[in-house]
């Protein structure tokens, strides 16, 4: 067989489809190994640390992930959280919807949803929206293009937190 499209091979009562969608219904871990795939890709468990996820389409994650690498050419989903342990890494071609963003690197062409972000460095090429019970930004450094919309900013305790609106010099020669 040839196929005409990229896509996952599958075989059913004797007949072969190519799906351009992978769907694992487990945690992404040593046994499931890391996922490259041409189109989306749906994950019904968490991310363990040090797996890589690259996809052209977009990519929904139902649990949370941990100090992993997540790149999608769509949008990125994570229904739980990220915690990056200060190594995981989330890019996105189009927005980024997590619960919540912690100790990770963040970046987005498009519009970012969330309920908190800690000590994170995020690079948003559009507006941050916190939304939920916290809504809060404390620690690391946030630049967002268009706009920030954030309910508590900053910590008491002296966490520094550094946030950049509008075009950078330098995000403005990347561009």
């Amino acid at each position: 067989y040839i196929a005409e499209r990229p896509g996952r091979i599958e075989k059913k009562n004797e007949k072969v489809f190519i799906s351009d969608v992978y769907e694992i219904s487990n945690d992404v871990d040593m046994k499931t190994g890391n996922i490259d795939f041409r189109g989306d890709v749906i994950i019904h468990g968490n991310v363990k640390s040090g797996m890589t996820i690259n996809a052209t389409g977009t990519i929904t994650i139902d649990g949370i992930v941990e100090a992993a690498t997540i790149k999608a050419g769509k949008d990125i989903i994570i229904r739980g959280g990220f915690i990056g342990g200060y190594k995981g890494c989330i890019e996105t071609k189009m927005s980024l919807q997590v619960k919540f963003m912690e100790y990770g690197t963040v970046r987005a062409d498009g519009l970012i949803r969330t309920d908190s972000i800690l000590n994170c460095h995020v690079t948003c090429y559009d507006y941050i929206i916190m939304e939920g019970k916290h809504a809060n930004i404390i620690g690391g450094y946030v630049y967002a293009a268009c706009g920030i919309e954030v309910y508590t900013l900053g910590s008491e305790k002296g966490t520094q937190t550094k946030i950049v609106v509008g075009i950078e010099k330098m995000h403005l020669q990347q561009m």
